[in-house]
């Protein structure tokens, strides 16, 4: 300690004053014992200033005394000096917001107040102009009858560099989290969920602080929740766990397709909560799949075009010869009529009378009279189912592979008709099709892509349909409505079929989702229409009653696109 401490110069002249009476010869008892009094108050003092100097400096915090009345530094630790940076003899007498608050110009805290500050975090100025971090605590002390502040300063430098950076971390880790282009999410073990990042609120349709309040079981089927626990059970006990897929009901009721990537988050060692980062693939499956309809589409439309050429010419010339057959039929029959006249007995027999027996007689073995009759109507016949197969193959060239493959102007109502013919022997057997094709414009869309919606539609109304009948022997009816709304184009596709059950209604555009047995059905048909549609910047709605019949509804908008080409 520094011999100007006061407390220890005041004490040290009192003994001083008291020794130079007792060094003086005497026999006085009382005098001796003062003397050994003296002697042991100074050992004690020394002891006690012994202590004194190594709690001073050996104390981890910096201490200043400081004379409140200048405001002057009387004395300072090591650990003081070593973190001001300067020697004792130039830390001794300087002001002490030199280098304590040093904004705080004029006169330290409580300074005047006699108050105790604790706690009070600061700044503590070095010899070389850093800046540090500490908390001070003042406190006023009294030492033989002087006044003074005690100050202490924890240097907390590395403390708040730490705990700056753990803040700019944590805010870097909000800001990745708020703006991933997946869905991040935890939920704890009991499955509450405990946070979520912006996309996945904006997925599930609920706020943070709505979804907060719910429980991971609200947001998955029930029936693949086991499946769900199972694979988290495996994760937490230490089990690696691959990408895994679920379904989830957003709150506006769509049905959500998660590929998730769980992992477990430890606190203390132990598992506290499971963080999952997911990617919503509600459409990439329907994609694929409307991806390889399309492939499918377009070798169907190259083998349909290659067919058409193939039977188009050589039904071409069957045609002509058939036409051929018709008019020198007409010929023959023009000749064997003035054969008759002439062998008529009523004209005088103008051919010799043995010939016209003959004649006669070869008409009666042939039966003319029937071929000349049916022969006719089998030409007529012949032409009509030729230009049917014509008409099939232009109609399954027409709806596979249309010339334009982009978005153009196309005629709805063919389009639909072409479908009907293409998909004739699906429908035949069990519905009747009535049409009522009102006066439609030319609607600008992908005409492959409809046709494929029409087909989709029409086909599902005959499974409805034959659903029904099946086994009765009677047919059902499908109606096909067209008309102009507005400025849309409306397509309505009616059947009989048992209806819809209001209990999956919200599903049937689920990709996947389906009711018909293996092998009738992907679950893909509607999806697909309904993404079809929605590109089209149109809309796809259905009216069902149980055991009445379901109605499609397909809006199509007539103007604001422009036809463009696909590169």
């Amino acid at each position: 300690m520094n011999e100007k401490n006061p407390s220890v110069d005041d004490e040290r002249s009192a003994l001083e004053g008291h020794q130079s009476i007792l060094h003086r010869k005497t026999s006085d008892p009382a005098i001796a014992q003062l003397r050994s009094q003296l002697n042991n108050a100074e050992a004690d003092l020394r002891e006690s200033r012994a202590k004194f100097q190594a709690i001073f400096d050996g104390v981890v915090t910096g201490i200043f005394i400081i004379d409140p009345e200048s405001h002057q530094i009387v004395d300072a630790n090591p650990i003081a000096l070593e973190l001001v940076g300067a020697p004792r003899n130039k830390i001794v007498g300087a002001v002490c917001h030199k280098y304590v608050c040093p904004a705080e110009h004029g006169r330290c805290p409580v300074a005047d107040l006699g108050q105790t500050v604790d706690n009070s975090e600061r700044i503590l100025l070095t010899v070389q102009g850093q800046k540090r971090s500490i908390i001070k605590t003042v406190k006023p002390v009294e030492m033989e009858g002087h006044r003074y502040l005690l100050e202490s300063f924890l240097d907390i430098t590395s403390r708040k560099q730490a705990e700056q950076a753990l803040q700019s971390s944590e805010e870097r880790y909000r800001e990745l989290f708020e703006n991933a282009s997946d869905l991040v999410y935890t939920f704890d073990l009991d499955m509450g969920i405990t946070s979520l990042n912006r996309l996945a609120e904006q997925t599930i349709g609920y706020t943070s602080e709505e979804a907060m309040r719910m429980n991971l079981r609200q947001l998955v089927d029930a029936e693949h929740w086991a499946r769900i626990e199972s694979m988290i059970g495996r994760l937490v006990a230490g089990y690696p766990l691959a990408k895994f897929e679920v379904e989830i009901k957003a709150k506006d009721g769509r049905r959500v397709m998660l590929e998730v990537n769980p992992r477990v988050i430890l606190k203390d060692g132990k598992a506290a909560e499971i963080q999952g980062i997911a990617r919503d693939i509600t459409g990439r499956d329907a994609a694929e799949i409307e991806l390889r309809q399309a492939q499918k589409l377009e070798s169907v439309g190259r083998l349909a075009t290659g067919i058409a050429h193939e039977i188009n010419t050589p039904m071409q010339f069957v045609g002509d010869n058939v036409r051929f057959l018709q008019d020198s039929f007409k010929q023959l029959q023009a000749l064997l009529d003035k054969l008759r006249g002439l062998c008529d007995p009523s004209a005088g027999f103008v051919l010799p009378p043995a010939f016209c027996a003959e004649f006669s007689r070869l008409e009666t073995e042939m039966d003319s009279a029937y071929i000349m009759k049916e022969t006719p109507d089998a030409i007529v016949q012949t032409l009509d189912g030729i230009e049917r197969v014509v008409t099939i193959v232009r109609a399954m060239k027409e709806f596979a592979h249309p010339e334009d493959k982009g978005m153009a102007h196309a005629d709805i109502n063919r389009a639909l008709l072409n479908t009907l013919t293409v998909a004739r022997n699906e429908l035949k057997y069990v519905a009747e099709v009535v049409t009522d094709f009102g006066d439609l414009p030319l609607v600008v869309c992908s005409l492959g892509d409809m046709n494929q919606v029409f087909l989709n539609l029409l086909v599902n109304a005959a499974h409805a349909i034959g659903d029904v009948v099946q086994g009765t022997g009677r047919k059902g009816t499908i109606r096909i409505e067209t008309r102009v709304e507005g400025h849309m184009a409306l397509i309505a596709i009616a059947d009989t079929g048992a209806g819809i059950p209001e209990k999956i209604r919200d599903r049937i555009f689920d990709p996947f989702f389906t009711t018909k047995e293996v092998g009738r059905g992907t679950g893909q048909g509607l999806a697909i229409a309904r993404s079809v549609i929605e590109r089209h910047k149109g809309s796809l709605t259905f009216e069902s009653e149980v055991g009445k019949g379901t109605t499609f509804r397909i809006g199509l908008p007539i103007e604001g696109t422009e036809p463009r080409v696909r590169s």
